[in-house]
């Protein structure tokens, strides 16, 4: 198929690991920032309790996730 390009393959993201791993106290700044990125861009911070809503928002206001992250 000239001109068109295959969709890129990516390995699906283990958020209920990684909300498990939160809750534990066992990731580190960067991986709280990747696993809060996923679930605002995936939607799934919307079912999630306030918190992890309240997280979210730190992390954008401090430009980590987002349309304006860094």
């Amino acid at each position: 198929m000239k001109g068109k390009r295959a969709p890129i393959k990516r390995a699906r993201y283990d958020y209920v690991s990684g909300i498990i791993a939160y809750e534990a106290g066992e990731l580190d700044d960067s991986a709280t920032i990747e696993l809060f990125d996923y679930l605002l861009r995936s939607g799934v911070i919307y079912a999630l309790q306030g918190s992890y809503q309240r997280m979210a928002q730190a992390l954008i206001d401090a430009g980590e996730i987002g349309h304006n992250a860094r």
